[in-house]
């Protein structure tokens, strides 16, 4: 009900000669799928998305993870909107340290971040080193390590005995399949490389912030792509391996911005103004040039998958989306913008999921672009 109030309401103004726009950000993709999921009032999910400030609960993520008992962040949207912070030991020593306007929950767990971190390292060295297919995901706010594998006895018993008894708190789970690059060859709007794509935000080089050009992801091609028909002959620099999956390219003679298309009519685009790592419970949408604009919710910062073409595990972020029994990407969405509210970039689509993670994505967050000599333009 509260949802069709607020589609009412704007097609209200619009009959009445006052453009969206003119309501506030009514047309914001991100709090309208908020709205829509959590049934809330425009009001409602406006204001909730301000108290859910990027770069503040960014800032505070940065200053917790620098304590050795940091075990993690994650926003819960309901029955009530609050910040839980995860430590071992006394978490509330932590959470005094959270200065949001957020209600907070301190919350003890048996283990840290960083112990966590270590132990699945472990575990990840000894399947990749036999070869097994996985996915690997750190769940702080159990203290557990979760291995998704198409054989878990296959895996158990590479893991044998010993790690079990050392590693109590880690799971094996029997997935149907692993996440996939969501590459296709199929036409439309695209980067069209060894597979097809779609490119995400225009960066520019760190070192000379005068050129700029366009990233997308690095499993899109070697060598050369065509993005909106111009030819691009070779990356910049190129990523393709444990937690990168990434490549820009430049040229001279174009003009670049700092917007991206959203998916709807309006508005078509929107303008980057700021990018941030965000948390586990934070909102955002995609998109992409196969499946269009699709919104979620993060569920993982530690998602380890195995990269299809080289057998290397990276850790990126998985998000579900907010639609029940959708995929939140397919095939042709790898490297397109993902992004929060107010212009927030977050990262490029990375892959999808399947079998229990269907509706999930995996996207690489923005500032490992650092990586390849590049960052999100962030000014016309």
């Amino acid at each position: 009900m509260k949802r069709k109030i607020f589609v009412a309401s704007i097609l209200a103004l619009a009959s009445a000669g006052m453009s969206v726009t003119a309501f506030g950000q009514d047309a914001d993709p991100v709090l309208e799928a908020y709205a829509a999921a959590y049934d809330l009032t425009y009001e409602e999910a406006r204001d909730r998305l301000i108290l859910m400030d990027s770069g503040t609960l960014a800032e505070l993520h940065d200053q917790l993870k620098r304590d050795p008992s940091f075990a993690g962040m994650r926003i819960v949207h309901k029955p009530t909107l609050k910040l839980i912070i995860y430590a071992k030991g006394n978490a509330v020593r932590l959470a005094t340290k959270a200065s949001v306007s957020i209600p907070v929950e301190a919350v003890d767990v048996p283990r840290s971040l960083s112990e966590l971190q270590a132990a699945a390292g472990s575990v990840t060295r000894s399947l990749q080193a036999a070869g097994a297919r996985f996915e690997i995901d750190i769940e702080p706010g159990t203290g557990t390590i979760i291995v998704y594998t198409e054989d878990d006895a296959a895996a158990k018993n590479v893991l044998g005995e010993d790690t079990s008894r050392k590693l109590p708190f880690l799971k094996l789970v029997k997935s149907a399949k692993r996440a996939e690059p969501t590459a296709t060859f199929i036409g439309g709007q695209r980067v069209s490389g060894s597979r097809e794509c779609t490119s995400g935000f225009t960066v520019y080089r760190t070192s000379n912030p005068s050129q700029r050009g366009v990233v997308t992801a690095g499993h899109c091609g070697t060598t050369s792509v065509r993005v909106n028909n111009v030819l691009f002959n070779q990356p910049v620099s190129r990523m393709y391996s444990g937690d990168y999956d990434q490549m820009w390219f430049t040229a001279s003679g174009h003009t670049w911005t700092n917007t991206i298309y959203t998916g709807q009519s309006i508005p078509a685009t929107i303008s980057i103004q700021a990018t941030y790592d965000p948390i586990v419970g934070a909102l955002l949408c995609k998109y992409g040039r196969a499946s269009g604009q699709t919104c979620g919710e993060i569920t993982s910062t530690n998602a380890g998958v195995t990269n299809p073409d080289n057998g290397t595990v990276g850790y990126y972020y998985r998000v579900r989306n907010l639609t029940p029994n959708q995929p939140m990407t397919i095939n042709g969405d790898s490297g397109g913008p993902v992004f929060g509210t107010s212009g927030v970039a977050f990262g490029i689509v990375h892959g999808r999921g399947s079998g229990q993670f269907v509706n999930d994505m995996y996207f690489m967050p923005a500032h490992r672009f650092s990586a390849i000599g590049a960052s999100v333009l962030t000014t016309p």
